[in-house]
């Protein structure tokens, strides 16, 4: 587990005042409630990526399409199912930091930051991946278009 640096100079260790209790109480109310909105954007992209996936398996493949159009509703599940992560622990934060701050609960209080180191880790790693996809995504449009105008 990592420990904070002290400041030697500092006279004393910091303290949650009421102010940054209050400030985390308000903290937690809207974490929750992004968390619940994301949880319904979740809810809307796997019904509509369902929907999708049902009504695209059922219509007729293109002629030169390499997929068939109910792949791309499979891919808005896979997407939803991608995002719940964040969500939920962001949802953990928030129930934690107020359970652990009216019950005076250092244990609960402490698991609310872990859910809140998880949310921005797996948000931080999720958009290094983004970036590589783009970033390939862009190279071979670039090798592809080179390709073709040589031809």
């Amino acid at each position: 587990m990592e420990t904070l640096e002290t400041n030697e100079n500092a006279s004393e260790p910091v303290k949650l005042t009421d102010e940054i209790v209050g400030f985390l109480l308000e903290t937690s109310k809207w974490a929750k409630f992004l968390s619940v909105l994301g949880f319904v954007s979740i809810a809307i992209l796997v019904l509509i990526g369902c929907g999708i996936s049902l009504v695209g398996s059922s219509l007729p493949t293109m002629p030169n399409s390499p997929f068939r159009f109910g792949f791309i509703g499979i891919i808005y599940v896979v997407l939803g199912l991608v995002y719940v992560f964040p969500f939920y622990y962001l949802y953990k934060f928030s129930i934690n930091v107020k359970n652990g701050l009216e019950d005076d609960d250092q244990s609960v209080f402490t698991s609310a930051f872990g859910y809140l180191k998880s949310t921005f880790k797996y948000i931080g790693i999720f958009s290094i991946v983004l970036i590589s996809i783009y970033v390939l995504v862009i190279i071979g449009a670039v090798i592809g278009f080179g390709i073709l105008s040589h031809r």
